[in-house]
């Protein structure tokens, strides 16, 4: 019996079978289970130890997260919590990460974000509407299903793919010691994304969110980041500067633009939720 199933057997009393890894970060690993209760496939986390008086706080704000339900987030089923590893469950959702779905298929970078756009501006208005901050968009927090599976089919009707927002909030509720265990880490890979006053004063906002959003965006769009280089260069550049704007030939004018003005340094220059919205209207995106 592997280490996973282990851990699982105790504290799931067998309720899980493993089937897989889904992936593994500093705060722990996915794994790919049959839920026996609910009979069906699910998606595994273990998160960092959790002190016993933080357990009550976490199930609240695990709660919390639950209920902000909405077909372009990921669905949360059950939190355990326990003084040494503790782990929830959520949808499986089986897709690609939005760079890799941009770059696949038969039409152009900008042709499949746009199909996609209005889901992933619903997805973290509801997010933002439900007073919860994502904190960490990145590919791999931002899936899109295939119009032929079956999750995708149970949430969006017509023939588009179904975008999913994933790990939004959670690592937040734990204790500063603990975030700073998981962030330090993960800060490298996640610095590309974040918006400049997370880098420099770990303050966050919507804002920040739809700085992350646009950087994912631009990413997809041209296939390459707005900024590269270290961890340094990156945080003084975002902080100095917006990346060079996109040409006619990697977005539409009005996405070029949207982009541009979400990339700004201040937080104060970006668009806020009612302006994006009203942009996606006035461009014939439909925001559900």
């Amino acid at each position: 019996m592997s280490a996973s199933e282990q851990f699982l057997d105790t504290l799931g009393g067998g309720r899980y079978e493993v089937r897989g890894a889904l992936g593994r970060g500093s705060s722990g690993e996915v794994l790919h289970v049959f839920d026996r209760d609910r009979r069906r496939d699910v998606a595994l986390k273990r998160l960092l130890s959790a002190e016993p008086e933080e357990g009550y706080r976490l199930k609240l704000e695990f709660r919390a997260l639950a209920d902000a339900r909405h077909p372009n987030l990921v669905e949360l089923y059950d939190l355990w919590v326990d003084a040494g590893t503790s782990f929830y469950t959520m949808e499986l959702v089986r897709g690609v990460d939005l760079v890799t779905y941009a770059a696949g298929g038969d039409r152009t970078r900008s042709e499949h974000v746009v199909v996609v756009l209005p889901q992933l501006v619903a997805g973290l208005r509801a997010l933002h509407a439900a007073g919860i901050l994502h904190r960490d968009l990145k590919p791999q927090n931002v899936l899109v299903e295939s119009r032929g599976s079956p999750a995708a089919a149970d949430h969006v009707h017509g023939s588009h793919p179904r975008l999913v927002l994933l790990d939004f909030g959670l690592l937040a509720c734990l204790t500063p010691d603990e975030r700073d265990a998981a962030g330090q880490r993960e800060l490298a890979g996640s610095a590309a994304y974040a918006a400049p006053e997370q880098l420099w004063s770990g303050s966050f906002s919507e804002a920040s969110d739809w700085y992350a959003a646009a950087v994912l965006l631009y990413e997809a769009l041209s296939g390459s980041l707005p900024y590269d280089g270290s961890l340094a260069a990156i945080a003084s550049a975002k902080r100095k500067r917006r990346p060079p704007r996109l040409g006619a030939g990697a977005a539409p004018e009005w996405l070029a633009d949207l982009l541009d003005r979400l990339l700004a340094p201040s937080p104060a220059e970006r668009p806020a939720t009612e302006e994006i919205l009203d942009v996606l209207s006035r461009a014939g995106a439909d925001v559900g």
